[in-house]
């Protein structure tokens, strides 16, 4: 599905997926520096901090970018004992893993809502065309989670 925001709405999106880029960095350094790949040891770590410097950040895609960095630095630190190259994980803007208690979408009135830095916003949406024949499994609303990745700027 595509989000079709408005510009306000786009801005607060961004805001959100920059803060979430921002905490995943945080752990993703302290776990490749500290060759920690534990979930729950970064956790213990780096969330009381990361909540602290974002505030208006919802716990759970704090928690969200926790899990992705902690998967990232797993791999990286794989790979660095195997004798390949590997460095802190790092992203340009990182999706958002949303998740059941962060978003939930509205089929009838093709709408979402996310959490997101300026509280939960209400998005409209539109399945693309691509997806015109697979339009089935759009009808049955089973998502267990979705991720927020911007492909191009929102005008």
């Amino acid at each position: 599905m595509q989000l079709q925001p408005n510009s306000e709405q786009a801005q607060v999106l961004q805001r959100t997926l920059q803060a979430h880029t921002d905490c995943f960095h945080a752990v993703a350094q302290e776990g490749f520096t500290t060759s920690c790949h534990n979930g729950v040891a970064l956790h213990k770590r780096i969330y009381y901090p990361l909540r602290a410097t974002h505030p208006d950040l919802p716990a759970q895609l704090v928690c969200a970018a926790r899990v992705k960095a902690t998967e990232a630095v797993k791999s990286a630190l794989d790979r660095r004992k195997k004798g390949r190259k590997a460095s802190t994980p790092r992203a340009r803007l990182c999706p958002i893993r949303y998740d059941h208690r962060s978003y939930w979408v509205k089929w009838e009135t093709m709408t979402c809502s996310l959490a997101t830095t300026g509280g939960r916003v209400e998005l409209p949406f539109v399945v693309p065309p691509s997806a015109a024949r697979s339009e089935a499994r759009y009808a049955v609303p089973t998502f267990a989670g979705a991720e927020v990745v911007i492909r191009c700027m929102w005008s």
